[in-house]
């Protein structure tokens, strides 16, 4: 079994975060890590103290990323609705 299968023990009882996918499975490893980094770019987007350079670059960082987070169904997010 790779690390990507293995499903964090509960992590999310202790940190607010969800521990299954909009359709209930397990959240594994990997799919923290995703989520993780797309709340990281999602909150550094909608800074409005970010320079106009960082904040194009980490925009468009974040729209591929929110493509992955949609399709592996960890998060359904509009980021315009947001302010991003």
């Amino acid at each position: 079994m790779s690390a990507d299968d293995r499903t964090a023990p509960r992590a999310g009882a202790l940190t607010g975060e969800p521990d299954t996918d909009l359709l209930g499975r397990p959240l594994r490893l990997r799919d923290r890590e995703l989520l993780h980094a797309y709340r990281i770019l999602r909150d550094l987007a909608s800074d409005p103290q970010s320079e106009p350079c960082a904040a194009a670059n980490t925009r468009a960082a974040l729209a591929h990323l929110a493509v992955a987070v949609t399709d592996l169904g960890l998060a359904y997010e509009h980021l315009v609705d947001l302010g991003v």
